[in-house]
């Protein structure tokens, strides 16, 4: 897994706090759709990829070290 699907370029971020919005609720209704029920933890790091203030790879590693212990 190379690559990750986005929105749009980077180069266009940031996202208005309504676009994070309507995203990261398509997020969740997708996850449910599929049988999954994403933590609240899994949504902040979801609105901190989309805002910029993380970075995909970031959070995967945080969540291997939090499930690690």
């Amino acid at each position: 897994m190379t690559e990750h699907a986005t929105t749009r370029p980077s180069s266009e971020l940031p996202l208005s706090e309504r676009e994070v919005r309507n995203i990261l609720a398509m997020v969740e209704k997708g996850q449910q759709l599929a049988g999954h029920f994403p933590s609240d933890e899994d949504m902040a790091a979801a609105r901190r990829i989309l805002t910029g203030e993380s970075t995909y790879d970031a959070e995967v590693a945080a969540a291997v070290e939090t499930y690690r212990e």
